[in-house]
């Protein structure tokens, strides 16, 4: 692999130019970054291919149902858009504690 070659580069470097020993080691440094990319891409290509894999309804609706039931999924009612969520939160809460009379 390219790690070998750049090992032979290196023993052979006090044969070769100055300029040489440049110029093939910016070339395995081009393969090795063209290989890393490709390698990238692939992965990508793949997790991209699998997320897109088609459900079920019923799938969907587990789904939907889990997200549902984490917390902060669902803001609580607010009386109006300027409420802050804290107090809207705080204000649920009083109201689940709250003893009757």
């Amino acid at each position: 692999g390219n790690r070998q070659e750049m090992r032979e580069l290196q023993a052979k470097r006090g044969e070769m130019t100055e300029s040489m020993y440049i110029a093939k080691s910016a070339t395995l440094a081009a393969r090795a970054r063209i290989a890393m990319s490709k390698f990238r891409d692939g992965n990508v290509n793949m997790r991209w291919s699998q997320s897109y894999s088609i459900k079920s309804s019923a799938a969907r609706k587990l789904d939907k149902q889990k997200k549902l039931k984490l917390k902060g999924a669902v803001q609580p009612v607010r009386l109006s858009v300027f409420e802050p969520v804290a107090l809207a939160i705080r204000r649920q809460q009083e109201a689940i504690f709250k003893k009757p009379d």
